[in-house]
Protein backbone atom coordinates (compact mmCIF):
# COMPACT_ATOMS: atom_id res chain seq x y z
CA UNK A 1 0.00 0.00 0.00
CA UNK A 2 2.86 2.23 0.77
CA UNK A 3 4.18 1.70 -2.71
CA UNK A 4 0.84 2.63 -4.16
CA UNK A 5 0.71 5.79 -2.17
CA UNK A 6 4.24 6.56 -3.16
CA UNK A 7 3.45 5.91 -6.84
CA UNK A 8 0.32 8.03 -6.84
CA UNK A 9 2.18 10.88 -5.16
CA UNK A 10 4.88 10.70 -7.78
CA UNK A 11 2.33 10.72 -10.55
CA UNK A 12 0.55 13.66 -8.97
CA UNK A 13 3.82 15.55 -8.57
CA UNK A 14 4.85 14.92 -12.16
CA UNK A 15 1.39 16.05 -13.36
CA UNK A 16 1.72 19.27 -11.40
CA UNK A 17 5.23 19.91 -12.72
CA UNK A 18 4.05 19.31 -16.29
CA UNK A 19 1.16 21.69 -15.77
CA UNK A 20 3.51 24.34 -14.39
CA UNK A 21 5.91 24.01 -17.30
CA UNK A 22 3.16 24.41 -19.90
CA UNK A 23 1.68 27.56 -18.38
CA UNK A 24 4.96 29.29 -17.51
CA UNK A 25 4.53 32.76 -18.98
CA UNK A 26 7.43 34.99 -18.06
CA UNK A 27 9.75 37.67 -19.31
CA UNK A 28 12.67 36.15 -21.23
CA UNK A 29 15.69 38.42 -20.75
CA UNK A 30 18.30 36.63 -22.86
CA UNK A 31 16.59 37.28 -26.25
CA UNK A 32 16.11 40.93 -25.29
CA UNK A 33 19.82 41.27 -24.51
CA UNK A 34 20.69 39.64 -27.83
CA UNK A 35 18.39 42.02 -29.66
CA UNK A 36 19.82 45.01 -27.82
CA UNK A 37 23.40 44.12 -28.77
CA UNK A 38 22.42 43.46 -32.38
CA UNK A 39 20.81 46.90 -32.61
CA UNK A 40 23.78 48.50 -30.88
CA UNK A 41 26.21 46.88 -33.32
CA UNK A 42 24.03 47.93 -36.28
CA UNK A 43 23.94 51.59 -35.25
CA UNK A 44 27.65 51.72 -34.44
CA UNK A 45 28.65 50.15 -37.75
CA UNK A 46 26.26 52.09 -39.99
CA UNK A 47 26.45 55.48 -38.32
CA UNK A 48 28.45 58.28 -39.86
CA UNK A 49 30.26 60.46 -37.42
CA UNK A 50 31.33 63.97 -38.33
CA UNK A 51 34.68 64.93 -36.83
CA UNK A 52 34.86 68.16 -34.91
CA UNK A 53 36.08 71.24 -36.76
CA UNK A 54 38.88 71.98 -34.32
CA UNK A 55 41.17 69.40 -35.95
CA UNK A 56 41.70 71.44 -39.16
CA UNK A 57 45.40 72.32 -39.49
CA UNK A 58 45.30 75.99 -40.37
CA UNK A 59 46.23 79.21 -38.67
CA UNK A 60 44.28 82.37 -39.29
CA UNK A 61 46.75 85.22 -39.87
CA UNK A 62 46.45 88.31 -37.73
CA UNK A 63 45.07 91.44 -39.31
CA UNK A 64 47.89 93.60 -40.67
CA UNK A 65 50.52 90.97 -39.86
CA UNK A 66 53.25 89.76 -42.16
CA UNK A 67 51.40 86.52 -42.91
CA UNK A 68 48.28 88.34 -44.14
CA UNK A 69 49.41 88.81 -47.75
CA UNK A 70 47.05 87.22 -50.24
CA UNK A 71 48.31 86.07 -53.63
CA UNK A 72 45.87 86.59 -56.47
CA UNK A 73 45.30 83.43 -58.47
CA UNK A 74 46.71 83.07 -61.96
CA UNK A 75 43.64 82.80 -64.22
CA UNK A 76 43.62 80.28 -67.05
CA UNK A 77 40.79 80.53 -69.57
CA UNK A 78 39.91 77.52 -71.70
CA UNK A 79 37.87 78.36 -74.78
CA UNK A 80 36.37 75.88 -77.19
CA UNK A 81 37.53 75.88 -80.80
CA UNK A 82 36.54 73.69 -83.69
CA UNK A 83 38.75 70.62 -83.47
CA UNK A 84 40.28 71.50 -80.10
CA UNK A 85 40.55 74.39 -77.65
CA UNK A 86 42.64 77.40 -76.76
CA UNK A 87 44.16 78.08 -73.36
CA UNK A 88 44.85 81.69 -72.30
CA UNK A 89 47.22 82.38 -69.41
CA UNK A 90 46.00 85.59 -67.80
CA UNK A 91 45.79 88.30 -70.47
CA UNK A 92 48.44 86.68 -72.70
CA UNK A 93 47.74 85.20 -76.11
CA UNK A 94 46.32 81.72 -76.06
CA UNK A 95 47.89 78.42 -76.97
CA UNK A 96 45.82 76.40 -79.40
CA UNK A 97 45.47 72.71 -78.67
CA UNK A 98 44.36 70.76 -81.70
CA UNK A 99 42.44 67.54 -81.68
CA UNK A 100 45.06 65.90 -83.92
CA UNK A 101 48.13 66.70 -81.79
CA UNK A 102 47.01 67.49 -78.23
CA UNK A 103 50.43 66.59 -76.76
CA UNK A 104 52.21 69.30 -78.75
CA UNK A 105 49.68 71.92 -77.70
CA UNK A 106 49.96 70.91 -74.05
CA UNK A 107 53.78 71.05 -74.26
CA UNK A 108 53.58 74.60 -75.65
CA UNK A 109 51.07 75.49 -72.92
CA UNK A 110 53.40 74.08 -70.22
CA UNK A 111 56.36 76.06 -71.57
CA UNK A 112 54.36 79.28 -71.78
CA UNK A 113 53.05 78.75 -68.26
CA UNK A 114 56.56 78.31 -66.88
CA UNK A 115 57.66 81.53 -68.62
CA UNK A 116 54.72 83.48 -67.22
CA UNK A 117 55.38 82.13 -63.72
CA UNK A 118 59.05 83.15 -63.91
CA UNK A 119 58.17 86.57 -65.33
CA UNK A 120 55.64 87.29 -62.57
CA UNK A 121 57.80 85.64 -59.87
CA UNK A 122 55.23 83.02 -59.03
CA UNK A 123 55.87 79.71 -57.33
CA UNK A 124 54.13 76.37 -57.59
CA UNK A 125 52.43 77.12 -54.24
CA UNK A 126 50.55 80.09 -55.75
CA UNK A 127 46.89 79.50 -56.60
CA UNK A 128 45.68 78.88 -60.16
CA UNK A 129 42.08 79.36 -61.23
CA UNK A 130 40.63 77.64 -64.30
CA UNK A 131 37.72 79.25 -66.15
CA UNK A 132 36.04 77.15 -68.86
CA UNK A 133 33.47 77.90 -71.49
CA UNK A 134 30.42 75.68 -71.34
CA UNK A 135 31.17 73.91 -74.63
CA UNK A 136 34.78 72.92 -73.84
CA UNK A 137 35.27 69.17 -74.01
CA UNK A 138 36.14 67.55 -70.71
CA UNK A 139 39.28 65.88 -72.11
CA UNK A 140 40.95 69.29 -72.60
CA UNK A 141 40.12 70.41 -69.06
CA UNK A 142 41.71 67.22 -67.74
CA UNK A 143 44.81 67.71 -69.90
CA UNK A 144 45.27 71.30 -68.63
CA UNK A 145 44.83 70.06 -65.07
CA UNK A 146 47.42 67.33 -65.67
CA UNK A 147 49.94 69.87 -66.99
CA UNK A 148 49.41 72.06 -63.92
CA UNK A 149 49.77 69.10 -61.59
CA UNK A 150 52.87 67.96 -63.47
CA UNK A 151 54.45 71.38 -62.87
CA UNK A 152 53.91 70.92 -59.13
CA UNK A 153 50.95 73.27 -58.82
CA UNK A 154 48.53 71.88 -56.27
CA UNK A 155 46.32 74.88 -55.44
CA UNK A 156 43.99 74.58 -58.44
CA UNK A 157 40.40 75.78 -58.40
CA UNK A 158 37.63 76.02 -60.99
CA UNK A 159 35.57 79.17 -61.31
CA UNK A 160 31.89 78.40 -61.59
CA UNK A 161 29.93 80.59 -63.99
CA UNK A 162 26.23 80.79 -64.62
Amino acid sequence: MEQMCDGSMKAELSRQLAARRGTNIGFHVVPMIDLFFLLLAFFILTGSYKPSDDFLPFVVPRLGGAGASVVEPLVLKINARSGGCSVHIGQAAGVTVSENEPQMGMMRFGGDLEEVMKKHKRTSADPVEIVCQDDVEWQYVVKVYDVLYGLGISDITFRMTE
